[in-house]
């Protein structure tokens, strides 16, 4: 077996804690689990193999952020995330550079530049890295393009140095966008790229199993895992269809969490009826008219 397939070859949807275990269902956010199908795994093989950035397209919901958590955590690696915004430059994700401390007296110029480490779970120098830019799309359009040279090579210019830096460990990048702008050609044909879609409900239960692996072999809350997850893939076309976001995967798990703790059934209950309109249909209230 190749290296690659050494690094990504996971053989449970939640992997084994580190540390003091999380409750079933605890919304922990650090890539215990995650529910993947096979083009899934493979997307992430071939980009691991290749040294390409892994471009993941898809709705928001979809799984595509905490794939990256995931895969780091799998494999034993460092992962830092980076989250995009309007304001965001190709400088941010790059390296930062602290005009105070050189201000200051700083004795040399390379201490104070540094390599931007955004939040994120750092396991060793002798570790290799995830590094995830979450929501590229939202980034002025030319950040992409600006960062070709360093998704291609692993290196660029530090003005304040006068130099290229080059990446000395291993690091391997996942990008995520919601197709909210268009990519520039250059910057996908150095990806790999995998489209993720809305889950199915079949898949919706699954993943529901694995963050609820104890209540999940109740047969009564089995059964609540289907009736939400149908009620989930039915709200889509309502949401279309009035201009709201559908309901994420994250909203269904917390309306399976808020099932599990008042012990209701999504009916026609009024407990049920606030959960809904809670935590999955969220309507805000339009904007008052003078």
């Amino acid at each position: 077996m190749s290296n690659w397939q050494k690094d990504f070859d996971p053989k449970a949807y939640r992997l084994a804690p580190q540390g003091s275990a999380p409750k079933p269902g605890q919304d922990v956010r650090d890539g215990s689990v995650y529910v993947y199908e096979e083009p899934i795994k493979l997307a992430v093989r071939v980009a691991l193999a290749t040294g390409r950035p892994l471009l993941l397209l898809g709705p928001p919901g979809s799984g595509k952020s905490s794939l990256a958590a995931y895969a780091a955590r799998s494999m034993d690696w460092n992962y830092f995330e980076q989250v995009v915004t309007s304001r965001t430059r190709a400088q941010d994700l790059q390296w930062t550079f602290d005009a105070v401390r050189r201000l200051r007296g700083a004795k040399e110029l390379p201490g104070s530049v540094k390599a931007a480490l955004p939040p994120g779970t750092f396991r060793g120098d002798d570790h290799p890295s995830v590094v995830l830019i979450d929501e590229v799309d939202k980034a002025d359009p030319d950040v992409p393009n600006d960062l070709l040279v360093s998704l291609g090579s692993q290196r660029f210019r530090v003005e304040e140095l006068g130099r290229e830096v080059t990446v000395q460990s291993r690091v391997r990048v996942f990008i995520t966008s919601n197709n909210e702008r268009s990519l520039p050609a250059a910057f996908l044909r150095r990806c790999v790229i995998h489209s993720l879609d809305q889950p199915s409900d079949a898949l919706l239960v699954k993943i529901a199993e694995a963050h609820f692996p104890e209540y999940a072999k109740v047969k009564v809350n089995h059964d609540m895992f289907e009736a939400v997850a149908k009620k989930v893939v039915g709200m889509r076309a309502d949401a279309r269809d009035s201009a709201q976001p559908p309901p994420s995967t994250a909203e269904f798990l917390d309306a399976v969490r808020a099932c599990l703790e008042f012990d209701v059934q999504p009916d026609g209950s009024e407990l049920w009826k606030a959960i809904s309109s809670a935590v999955l249909i969220k309507k805000t209230q339009e904007p008052a008219t003078s």
